[in-house]
C-alpha cells in the first residue's frame, strides 16, 4: 500500500503544477483587478444594498446573495477614497467569492465593478515589478500582473491578504 501512495504522489504534483490558473479581470474605476477563479463564485448583475452605519466609504453596504449576507467592497474607493464613479450604482456588477461555510481563510465578499468581467490566464501573467506597480493601497495584496487578450494589465490580488487588510481597517471603526 505504501508503494502505491509513493508512486501516485508525483503525477498529482506534476499535474497540479501544470494546470493553468484562471483569473476574473474586473474594472474598479480606473483600476484593473485580477482575482483567481478558485476564489470567485459568481457575477451578479442586480443587487440591493443595505447601508452599514459608520462604515468607511469603500464599504458600500451589505447585500444578500445565495442566502448569505455579504459585505460589498468598492475597490476603486478603497484604493482612492477621492475617486469618482464613472457609472451609476445601477450599472455596477458584483464579483462574489469565498467559501460559503464562513471560513475566513477564504472570506465571502462581493466586489463592485464596472462593465463586463474578462477571463485572464496564468500563461499571460508576469511577476515582473518593472512592468507595473500596483497602487500603493493594494500593493501588499498584489501578486503580479495579468494581461488580457487585448494587452490590458490587471493587478493580480491575493484575496486572503486583501481580506486581512480590510478586516484590520474595519476593526478600527
Amino acid at each position: 500500500m505504501n508503494d502505491f501512495a509513493i508512486h501516485a504522489e508525483p503525477p498529482l504534483t506534476a499535474q497540479a503544477a501544470s494546470a493553468p490558473l484562471l483569473y476574473q479581470g474586473i474594472k474598479c474605476g480606473v483600476h484593473r483587478i485580477a482575482i483567481s477563479y478558485s476564489w470567485a463564485r459568481t457575477n451578479v448583475d442586480r443587487f440591493e444594498l443595505v447601508p452599514v452605519p459608520k462604515a468607511p466609504i469603500w464599504l458600500m453596504g451589505a447585500t444578500v446573495i445565495e442566502a448569505q449576507v455579504l459585505p460589498v467592497i468598492d475597490l476603486a474607493l478603497y484604493i482612492d477614497p477621492t475617486a469618482e464613479r464613472g457609472v451609476q450604482l445601477r450599472d455596477l456588477r458584483l464579483l462574489v467569492g469565498g467559501r460559503e461555510d464562513g471560513d475566513l481563510t477564504d472570506p465571502p465578499i462581493a466586489f463592485a465593478f464596472e462593465g463586463l468581467p474578462q477571463q485572464l490566464r496564468s500563461g499571460e501573467q508576469t511577476q515582473s515589478a518593472s512592468v507595473r506597480q500596483a497602487p500603493e493601497r493594494i500593493r501588499a495584496s498584489a501578486d503580479g500582473v495579468a494581461l488580457s487578450a487585448q494587452g490590458e494589465q490587471f493587478d493580480v490580488i491575493n484575496i486572503q491578504r486583501l481580506a486581512s487588510e480590510l478586516a484590520a481597517e474595519l476593526s478600527m471603526f
